[in-house]
């Protein structure tokens, strides 16, 4: 068993819930604004790219207020929930692990560039999920069947 942690101040836990109805989904419970406690994924928590995700995730937290020396704002970290949700809506146990990149404005960027196939996604909210699919940009805050598709068409791309 490989559970990996995955520090998110301002959280004290989250869990990884699953039922027979729907795909798993990720939540935050009691809200303390001073502690830090590792998250950790239940042993459901396989696929080989979630540890490559979590992993960059944190190493975005540590980024300060203008990391990129052009005033770039410090990551939303409750973006997190909106990132693993949408990875766990899309993501097959095969489908390549994405880059994870903050923006300037306190995003996080999700890219995946594989044989002529880009796909880019900033997730700045749960309902502001915008994706660049090829040469498509997408609204994906409300439906992201078009962003699974075009991870589909990529993990079978050699």
């Amino acid at each position: 068993m490989n559970n990996t942690a995955l520090k998110i101040p301002m959280w004290t836990y989250a869990t990884r819930t699953s039922s027979s109805t729907s795909s798993a989904s990720y939540s935050a419970s009691d809200l303390k604004p001073t502690q830090q406690v590792p998250v950790v994924l239940s042993e459901t928590a396989a696929a080989p790219w979630e540890e490559t995700v979590l992993n960059r995730l944190n190493s975005l937290f540590d980024l300060q207020e203008n990391w990129d020396s052009y005033g770039a704002k410090r990551i939303n970290q409750e973006l997190v929930y909106v990132v693993l949700s949408v990875l766990d809506a899309v993501m097959q146990p095969h489908t390549p692990a994405p880059y994870v990149v903050p923006t300037p404005n306190g995003y996080i960027q999700l890219e995946w560039h594989r044989g002529g196939h880009d796909i880019e996604v900033e997730i700045a909210s749960s309902a502001n999920i915008q994706g660049l699919l090829g040469d498509r940009e997408h609204d994906l805050s409300h439906d992201v069947r078009p962003l699974s598709r075009a991870l589909r068409e990529l993990t079978h791309v050699a």
